[in-house]
């Protein structure tokens, strides 16, 4: 990454960190916030507005995009803003919808010929996995910077803004000390558990990759955390969409002294390791 691109990069932290806030205080005096009790950590309600940070990721996934990849975006988008609004007034939509609405919106890039039909399993999973993957704070947004940035400096530079406003995001979550200002919440984590894959199989080409290995490169810290969870839950008798916190990489981490800090950098550093061999 050149100089000039770093500069645009620490810009678009600064605005991200300095909009967080202004974003925060609306959301709180708008009640669009995550209010804590049964498996959550938070002591107080945390504003739902960090979905905003990560928004910007559509900006180069859906320019010149076929009319599929810009429904399944917005499908995707008005899935989690009505979880998130759910969310907020003490209320959930049932699993199998949520589901349902993910794997509709994932099928529609492939409806329009944009991706394969592996494409749009891989998409959905990936929303799911990053969804799970928010169960600590700044997980979630370290899980998609850490790629962000490998594709930045690589086959997608029109990522620089992006990356940096998710940058700006983390300053206002996992590494502010007196605690998070911001969640994602399930529209940002979704968001970019979407986003990012498909954004890899778009920009594979054109940089002489694999789509299929660029695309799960991405994603796979949070798709290997959630097939693992999934996994022990089964094996423990639960149902595998039931949360807890205990069995996530993040709760481990926490349990072996990580401080929110620490593990939301470590992630960002095994998700972009993760993502680098895919360039090679």
């Amino acid at each position: 990454m050149s100089p000039a691109e770093a500069g645009v990069v620490l810009a678009a932290a600064l605005c991200g960190r300095l909009l967080a806030g202004p974003l925060a205080r609306s959301a709180l005096r708008a009640g669009f916030a995550d209010r804590p009790g049964g498996h959550k950590g938070h002591a107080a309600p945390v504003a739902l507005a960090g979905f905003l940070h990560a928004l910007p990721v559509l900006g180069p996934l859906l320019a010149g995009a076929s009319w599929g990849l810009v429904l399944g975006a917005q499908g995707v988008l008005a899935l989690g803003l009505a979880e998130d609004l759910a969310k907020a007034r003490g209320r959930e939509i049932p699993w199998p919808l949520r589901l349902l609405g993910l794997l509709l919106a994932s099928a529609l890039p492939v409806l329009s010929g944009e991706l394969p039909a592996g494409a749009g399993a891989l998409l959905a999973a990936s929303a799911i996995a990053f969804n799970w993957f928010d169960h600590a704070d700044g997980l979630c947004a370290a899980a998609a910077l850490g790629p962000m940035a490998v594709l930045a400096a690589g086959p997608a530079p029109e990522l620089l803004v992006p990356a940096g406003l998710l940058l700006g995001f983390l300053f206002a979550n996992a590494w502010r000390p007196a605690g998070p200002l911001l969640f994602l919440g399930d529209t940002g984590a979704q968001v970019l558990g979407w986003a990012l894959p498909a954004l890899a199989w778009r920009a594979a080409p054109a940089a002489g990759l694999p789509e299929l290995r660029l695309a799960l490169a991405v994603a796979l810290l949070p798709l290997a955390d959630a097939a693992g969870v999934t996994l022990l839950r089964l094996r423990e008798g639960h149902p595998p969409w039931e949360p807890d916190r205990e069995r996530h990489l993040g709760h481990r981490l926490a349990a072996r002294g990580w401080s929110r800090g620490g593990a939301a950098l470590l992630v960002l550093t095994l998700a972009a390791g993760l993502t680098l061999p895919a360039l090679l």
